[in-house]
């Protein structure tokens, strides 16, 4: 039963170590290889299989020591609400006395398509100590989140932002089920977004 867990991350750390992927925007070409798209790839099954890493989340440390595995920096007493996502296992550095809330993305990659060119910009995203991550929120590749800072519900976090997000308007908020946001949503939320300064201590 641990070959789901075992496998996957053996090939990515060979993979990594053979030719590293390194963070900033590149080219993604047909019949080319890279990095990045290989080792999405390798991650794969935990997005297909949710219920894999849900087990490790049960157990907060035991969550916090499998990502460590796959390359990344977490702290000691983090907390990973139900739903929590991490798309690039090995790309986010997490402080001490963080809480990650309800269903929170975290993407350290982001990809476009521009005509025929096909692009990804990869960047660490950081977590500091004691921050508080809201529920449903969204952190994109090259987002930081400074120490005992609040991110509020909702918040979306895009390129590069540091200690600010876009949040909808409280008028705008839906009625929320518990299952995921429709695209609909979305689109009704991200018409309101206004960027707004995070809360420190």
């Amino acid at each position: 039963f641990l070959l789901p867990y075992l496998l996957p991350l053996a090939l990515y750390r060979i993979m990594n170590g053979l030719v590293p992927q390194e963070e900033g925007a590149s080219r993604l070409i047909k019949g080319v290889y890279h990095p990045w798209a290989v080792a999405l790839s390798i991650q794969y099954i935990y997005g297909a299989f949710p219920i894999l890493e849900d087990a490790l989340k049960l157990f907060p440390e035991l969550y916090s020591t499998w990502l460590r595995l796959w390359g990344s920096k977490v702290g000691r007493r983090v907390f990973f609400a139900p739903g929590f996502n991490l798309i690039d296992r090995g790309h986010i550095e997490i402080g001490d006395d963080v809480m990650f809330g309800l269903g929170v993305i975290v993407s350290p990659h982001m990809a476009r398509c521009r005509g025929q060119r096909k692009m990804v910009y990869l960047k660490k995203v950081r977590v500091g100590d004691g921050a508080f991550v809201g529920g449903r929120s969204y952190l994109g590749p090259g987002s930081e989140i400074s120490a005992r800072h609040s991110l509020p519900g909702f918040s979306n976090m895009t390129v590069n932002m540091k200690d600010q997000c876009l949040v909808p308007e409280p008028r705008s908020l839906p009625v929320l089920p518990l299952e995921a946001p429709t695209a609909d949503e979305r689109r009704d939320w991200i018409r309101d977004l206004r960027p707004v300064k995070l809360a420190g201590a």
